[in-house]
């Protein structure tokens, strides 16, 4: 049975989610982001209803139901050309805002949403995701010995996406219309120019944002980044 036939992982996860099912801010009293709407002088954040805390969503397509449920595991790697290790994606196993780490197949295709929680205080240019899927249509002995359908070994299938994962600070940041920002905004013609070499991009998908964000901390590789890359490092 091939597993391409089966299964697809939609490789469709936003560090910072542009839509979640509750909004809402702190009204009485007004939080620093909403104080604008009462009447103070403060930077109006046009997004305060929805400032999200460290999650964000995953999507998985099930294209042929096998029960069970579903991991993510998460490596720090900022290395494209080097092979991740399953030692490094079992450091941080992922939770759900529940605090549970398995995430339950409900037994029938469909595209599921999975809210994930980052762990505190990782950064990467380059951190692999990995998803982890335990079927549950098999049977097997349990604990006791017992025979029963999801017991014991199961089938499982795994799929991984390059993603990146930056830094904000607590106070958010704002750009000159006076919405919010997720992440630190840096104004630089130069962004847009910086790209990533043809050869990088070809085995490293977020290449040209890894450029981007090395190139301003001054580590800029020829191999990797265009040489309009140079001047966003204004050390």
């Amino acid at each position: 049975m091939h597993s391409s036939t089966l299964i697809s992982l939609l490789v469709a996860m936003m560090m910072y989610v542009n839509a979640v099912n509750g909004h809402g801010y702190l009204m009485d009293p007004p939080s620093r982001s909403s104080m604008w709407r009462y009447g103070f002088h403060t930077p109006a954040n046009y997004d305060d209803n929805q400032l999200f805390c460290g999650g964000f969503d995953v999507k998985v397509k099930i294209t042929a139901s096998h029960k069970g449920y579903f991991e993510f595991r998460l490596c720090p790697h900022n290395n494209p050309r080097v092979p991740v290790t399953q030692d490094c994606l079992n450091r941080y196993l992922l939770h759900q805002p529940s605090g549970s780490t398995q995430y339950k197949e409900l037994g029938r295709p469909q595209v599921y949403t999975v809210t994930l929680k980052l762990p505190q205080g990782v950064t990467c240019t380059q951190c692999v995701l990995q998803w982890k899927y335990n079927t549950g249509n098999s049977y097997g002995e349990d604990a006791y010995g017992r025979t029963c359908l999801g017991c014991g070994r199961q089938e499982q299938f795994y799929g991984c996406a390059d993603i990146s994962i930056g830094s904000t600070s607590a106070s958010g940041s704002f750009n000159n219309h006076g919405a919010s920002a997720v992440g630190p905004v840096i104004y630089n013609s130069y962004s847009s120019m910086c790209t990533a070499t043809h050869q990088f991009r070809a085995i490293y998908p977020n290449a040209d944002q890894y450029c981007r964000t090395e190139c301003r901390k001054g580590h800029c590789p020829q191999g990797y980044c265009n040489t309009s890359c140079r001047s966003l490092y204004q050390g």
